[in-house]
């Protein structure tokens, strides 16, 4: 017995023919929900980027994080985030 399937519901704005600023409202605010998700990940990943550094350097014991600056140190730093 085949069943039945229910028809899907769409979102607001799928399907339909939206005008240029309907478009472009959409992609504005999927690009908006990309970018919080993008910078939100990121400070995460900073969180434990110390505790990744310390893992690489216990991986590999003859390599060493070398830094002159501190500035050096912060852009590493954030490299390892991103």
């Amino acid at each position: 017995m085949k069943k039945r399937r229910r028809p899907r519901v769409r979102k607001e704005g799928h399907g339909k023919n939206l005008t240029l600023v309907g478009h472009l409202s959409e992609l504005r605010r999927r690009i908006l929900v990309m970018g919080l998700l993008f910078l939100s990940c990121s400070l995460l990943a900073y969180q434990f980027s110390e505790i990744f550094i310390r893992r690489l350097i216990q991986l590999v014991p003859e390599v060493s994080f070398v830094f002159i600056t501190l500035a050096e140190l912060l852009r590493g730093t954030i490299k390892l985030a991103f």
